[in-house]
């Protein structure tokens, strides 16, 4: 009789031994640890088809929205960070739980894990201490890769399968931009291309010149549509665009055509960048009054102009049209909150090209990231400043290039001994200690 057994190697070392000719049954995940969803793939390892792609809410967030409350909570409350790691690796076995169900792949069959994510993430999946990531310099207890058995971690995969965090680069350049370079092929352009991941932290990398530069800087949550009046997720009932059109009224565009129940980072920026087209707000950023407006204005938009108790507003949708009765409005904060964000972004986007010796127009491609950057009007994004003055048809969106960097890492050995490379080339800015940072963040506060 035959005897027929598949032997399962990784790195040279045996990890599984199964019975007849199972060369085909060989799987692998692909996870990108967001602050707020967790997005993974199962591949077939095999042909390197996508079997199955699944995510789920952090549920981390029980700790704090942001990584900043999560990092404190891990450091001020006795047994944090295992908490804390608690809750992703949860997360994590919940996400693969749903894409073996959706494939009716076996756990044994999964051999390899590829992991992405912010600085502050990659600590927590590995139950590694962030403390020095709170306050400046913002040092990492580790970049990376790191790579570990399943089982040290308890997920939901065979036992033995390999578990690769993939490098980051400083505290909060993570291994999430690691995957973004790779899967723009940013190290081996011939131009010079920047990308942006546009959140909380704004993320930025500028190559060419045979130089990489990386720098972060804290662009607050008015992107996500925290601290705004009527801010919420990207939703049902988030007002996605706004529009003043030739009659002189506003339009919107809601998620899913409900009744908006507030505004989302991509609707803010389209309202702020109608609000300059129209003259509803100078270029400083103020509301334009009675006196000040353009004398086209019409009456319909002169009469969405209201005083409240937090200030003057214009009214996006009044509370006969709303979900909840209430009138939605755009108020003078929310426009300075929004400035405070692009300000950010555009003076570290400034600072990199400083650094390499560049004009704006140098640009020959810029690649915009993550979910906002998926959704953001770039119009828009040109006219309130958000990103530098070049051709619109230079910038793309690239969805979660993040994502799409760990999936090639996964099936790729040549795409993964790029990243374990590329920290060691990328040039990183700490932005917090350059004196011209500040000068910079001031001349962009305008529109």
């Amino acid at each position: 009789k035959s005897f027929n057994i598949t032997a399962v190697l990784a790195n040279g070392k045996l990890i599984a031994v199964e019975p007849g000719d199972t060369t085909q049954r060989k799987f692998g995940l692909a996870v990108d640890l967001g602050t707020t969803t967790v997005v993974g793939s199962i591949v077939n390892l095999y042909s390197g088809e996508i079997m199955a792609t699944s995510a789920t809410a952090n549920l981390q967030q029980a700790y704090g929205a942001d990584v900043v409350s999560r990092i404190t909570y891990a450091v001020q409350q006795e047994q944090g960070i295992e908490q804390l790691q608690n809750r992703i690796l949860r997360t994590v076995n919940l996400l693969i739980d749903d894409l073996l169900a959706q494939t009716k792949i076996d756990k044994f069959e999964v051999y390899e894990l590829i992991v992405v994510g912010n600085t502050a993430m990659s600590h927590f999946f590995l139950g590694v201490d962030p403390a020095y990531l709170a306050a400046p310099p913002f040092i990492p207890a580790f970049t990376g890769p790191f790579s570990l058995r399943a089982a040290e971690l308890g997920l939901g995969m065979n036992p033995q399968g390999r578990v690769l965090v993939l490098p980051s680069i400083a505290g909060y350049v993570g291994s999430d931009m690691v995957g973004v370079m790779l899967a723009t092929n940013m190290d081996q352009r011939k131009d010079i291309s920047l990308a942006i991941d546009i959140g909380t932290n704004g993320e930025i990398v500028l190559a060419g010149r045979g130089r990489i530069f990386v720098c972060s800087t804290a662009a607050g949550p008015a992107f996500e549509g925290a601290q705004i009046k009527y801010g919420m997720r990207a939703a049902e009932g988030a007002i996605e665009s706004v529009n003043i059109d030739s009659d002189a009224d506003v339009q919107l565009k809601v998620i899913n055509g409900s009744p908006p129940r507030g505004i989302c980072g991509s609707g803010l920026i389209k309202a702020i960048a109608e609000f300059l087209k129209a003259g509803i707000i100078d270029s400083s950023g103020r509301f334009n009054n009675a006196q000040t407006a353009p004398k086209d204005l019409s009456s319909r938009l002169k009469e969405r102009f209201i005083k409240r108790d937090d200030g003057a507003c214009f009214v996006l949708a009044w509370g006969r049209e709303s979900a909840n009765g209430d009138n939605i409005v755009i108020t003078q904060k929310d426009i300075r909150m929004l400035q405070l964000s692009k300000a950010a972004i555009y003076a570290g986007i400034n600072i990199l090209q400083k650094e390499m010796g560049i004009s704006e127009s140098e640009i020959n491609q810029v690649f915009l990231s993550g979910a906002f950057g998926s959704f953001i009007d770039i119009e828009s994004a040109l006219v309130t400043g958000l990103l530098p003055k070049i051709p619109a048809e230079r910038i793309v969106s690239v969805g979660n290039a993040a994502f799409d960097g760990a999936l090639l890492a996964l099936i790729s050995k040549t795409s993964r001994t790029r990243t374990f490379f590329l920290p060691g080339v990328v040039e990183h800015l700490e932005l917090s200690t350059r004196v011209d940072f500040q000068e910079e963040f001031v001349n962009a506060l305008n529109f």
